[in-house]
């Protein structure tokens, strides 16, 4: 039980932090990133505390939430959760706290950015904790709409965020069609069961998991969705050091580490993984060479090696599944510090362009010093985390069985050359001479720089001794891998495994990117790779889109409600009857009773009569007539309750329409021939295509769901199915609906205020 309550005590803290972010902004203003940072760091004390247990044995609670689809709402620590909720909270801890020296003086709203921090904080502990894919859905979505409020909370951002927003929104859209399906095939969500292979078995697995990778490879920006995060670097320094480097574009792997052992059942999906993370990962990489601002350098490198886990998931052996949680590891604590580095020479040198940080490191030790600690790592170079992270990986993905195996190890190894020469680049940038001085220097060359320089020195020292004090780190990750890969790793990461294939890989890496780095010091060579190919290829089809849809505007914009309901008639119709002939129906119940066809007839004849007549009170009143004789339909068809309810909503409607007879001129205005022709032919249409829908029945019985709103109604005080209906099982709908109402009338009288005034 004190587990249990540990673990629900976790999001329970940040929640705290998400809710008392604003007002704390309020009273101490940038300097509430430190109170934070305290919450945030003990979250991630209470998460070692349960350790040792969730090593031994996952830790769950959960509670009712939807039934109907065995859905709870569930918390469940595993090891492979651990490891992301751990630098979730720890690097949280540690952006929050360089946050305060970051946003001095600048432009954002310390309200507002602790308080999307801090709620993003909570919802990705929420997503890698859930036990749920309902819970883990909604974490999913929270982290999306809260990183558009921290683009968009500088200027410059709102556009970014837009974009941004757009493109991670289909990665949620395609989440949820993978859980619906998952629902309905299985008839649960309990994360426990989909990630098992053997709950699928005679059961679409395919379609499920392509979702996933879709949602995955929008989140984790995989080509072609990557080209959100480039132009999300307008943000924040530390936002980005936190939601670009080491928490929200993880959400991807790790949602195909969770589901690892169900891609490798299937190869086609393992395969199309492995090809595109290894593209992705060559593409950046190669992109990343050129950057000559710090940031966007960091950000292509974050999509390479993005691409590069991925790879490994899809390689999906269990050294592979080792070296990704690993890498993941290292990526999160030196990808962050380099990003907070970026931060610290922005604010001492007044620009973040990698030529312009020549001389830096005499003014900047400390800076500096971080930044080779995190390059080293970056370039998997020993002793730091990122060689042992990178050797697993070379491990698990050597001795390729096919030919498409041998092209994605090519690809990861060229990538990681690459990533050594822009490794190397940035790093030895701050030792340049001969920069140009900046006059508009936003630190005073007295100024101290251990206040926001301390931050990313402990995130790229802990980089280097988590490589050199493995044995600490692999119990987690050992046990981290075998939940992903369902079988623990032949061997545990370690900084040296003596004179191995991978080792002779990792020589040949470290040669090539050497050469790589010269080459492109003397012949500029980086010039002619790719570079925002995605973003051109986006806003072509933007601006595709945007052309296309001009014809539909102006016909939208018509102020004539005739063309909308032309619109609604003709879209239904073609839906409906494509529906019905595309699939067998039956025509039913045969036999109808004469006064049925009776009240049909003088339902037909009140229609054609409200469409013949010229005057307007003729019509409202043969319309009360239609709706009075559907009414009587009804209590034929043994409805007496819906009748009562038509009758109700027909008399108000009437009612309603004679307030506004007043203002109309006695007859109508007098229309041409063909526009008269073209309203009886989508009339007639419209007509025959709900006909057809009341007409065509799959089978005479009622389904299943028409015994539930039946048996609802016997056994409640009114025996009203028509109540129960509206009052137990729309009634969210019914408020909405009611909410619309109302802001159409609140728009309606606003307009009529409006004209009064002007008249």
């Amino acid at each position: 039980m004190r587990a249990e309550a540990l673990l629900l005590a976790v999001p329970g803290v940040l929640l705290v932090a998400t809710l008392g972010a604003v007002p704390l902004a309020r009273r101490f203003g940038v300097g509430a990133g430190y109170p934070l940072a305290v919450l945030s760091a003990g979250a991630g004390v209470l998460l070692l505390t349960l350790l040792g247990d969730a090593l031994e044995d996952p830790i769950t609670v959960a509670g009712a939430w939807i039934p109907a689809l065995g859905a709870q709402w569930s918390l469940r620590l595993d090891a492979l959760g651990l490891v992301f909720a751990l630098v979730v909270t720890f690097v949280g801890a540690v952006v929050l706290a360089y946050s305060p020296r970051y946003l001095h003086g600048g432009e954002t709203d310390p309200a507002r950015y602790y308080g999307a921090l801090a709620g993003f904080a909570a919802a990705m502990t929420l997503l890698v904790l859930a036990g749920d894919a309902l819970v883990l859905y909604v974490g999913w979505e929270i982290t999306t709409l809260t990183s558009y409020l921290l683009i968009a909370s500088v200027r410059a951002g709102r556009r970014a965020a837009t974009r941004a927003l757009l493109i991670t929104f289909v990665g949620g859209l395609a989440l949820l069609a993978a859980i619906l399906l998952a629902g309905a095939w299985l008839n649960t969500v309990a994360l426990t069961e989909l990630t098992d292979p053997a709950r699928w078995s005679g059961e679409p697995l395919v379609p499920f998991l392509v979702l996933l990778v879709v949602a995955a490879a929008v989140k984790s920006v995989q080509v072609p969705f990557h080209v959100w995060l480039p132009t999300a670097m307008v943000a924040p320094t530390p936002v980005s050091a936190y939601l670009h480097a080491a928490a929200m574009v993880t959400a991807g792997l790790y949602l195909l580490l969770r589901f690892a052992e169900p891609i490798g059942t299937q190869p086609a999906v393992g395969a199309a993984v492995a090809a595109l993370g290894a593209v992705t990962a060559l593409f950046a990489a190669a992109a990343a060479v050129r950057r000559g601002d710090m940031k966007e350098l960091l950000a292509f490198s974050t999509i390479s090696q993005l691409g590069f886990m991925m790879a490994l998931v899809g390689i999906g052996t269990r050294d592979a599944i080792t070296g990704a949680v690993v890498y993941f590891l290292a990526h999160a604590t030196y990808k962050s510090a380099l990003f907070l580095c970026a931060g610290a020479y922005d604010h001492a040198v007044g620009s973040r362009a990698l030529p312009e940080l020549a001389g830096s490191d005499r003014r900047l030790p400390l800076t500096t010093g971080a930044m080779v600690l995190a390059c080293l790592s970056m370039a998997g170079l020993p002793p730091a985390l990122g060689y042992v992270g990178k050797e697993a990986a070379l491990k698990g993905a050597l001795h390729p069985p096919d030919v498409l195996r041998f092209a994605v190890l090519a690809c990861i190894v060229a990538a990681q050359a690459l990533t050594v020469a822009y490794s190397v680049r940035l790093a030895s940038a701050p030792f340049r001479r001969g920069a140009r001085t900046r006059p508009g220097e936003l630190q005073p060359p007295g100024a101290s720089e251990w206040p926001m320089a301390l931050w990313p020195a402990a995130l790229a020292v802990v980089t280097v001794w988590l490589g050199t004090a493995t044995t600490v780190l692999t119990p987690l990750t050992d046990a981290a891998a075998e939940v992903a890969a369902g079988a623990p790793p032949a061997t545990s990461p370690a900084l040296w495994h003596g004179v191995t294939p991978a080792f002779l890989v990792s020589l040949g890496i470290f040669g090539a990117g050497g050469v790589l780095f010269v080459l492109w010091r003397v012949r500029g060579w980086w010039r002619l790779l790719p570079d925002e190919i995605g973003s051109r290829a986006l806003d072509a089809f933007g601006r595709l889109l945007r052309a296309c849809g001009r014809p539909v505007e102006r016909i939208l914009v018509s102020p004539a409600p005739a063309t909308h309901l032309t619109i609604v008639f003709l879209v239904s119709s073609v839906v409906v009857w494509a529906a019905l002939l595309a699939f067998p129906a039956t025509i039913g119940p045969a036999g109808e009773a004469a006064p049925r066809w009776g009240v049909s007839v003088l339902i037909a004849v009140a229609a054609v009569a409200v469409a013949v007549t010229k005057n307007w009170l003729t019509a409202f009143a043969t319309l009360a007539a239609v709706g009075f004789l559907v009414a009587a339909w009804y209590v034929l068809l043994g409805a007496p309750q819906l009748a009562a309810v038509q009758l109700v909503v027909d008399g108000l409607t009437v009612i309603l329409a004679l307030f506004v007879l007043r203002h109309l001129p006695r007859r109508y205005v007098d229309v041409q021939w063909p526009r008269r022709a073209w309203a009886a032919g989508v009339a007639l249409a419209g007509g025959v295509t709900f006909a057809g829908l009341s007409l065509f029945q799959r089978d005479a019985s009622p389904p299943p769901a028409s015994e539930s709103y039946l048996a609802e109604a016997r056994s409640s005080s009114t025996g009203n199915v028509v109540t129960e209906i509206l009052s137990h099982y729309r009634a969210l709908d019914t408020l909405g609906e009611t909410a619309v109402i109302a802001v159409a009338a609140i728009g309606v009288v606003a307009v009529l205020r409006t004209r009064r005034g002007r008249s």
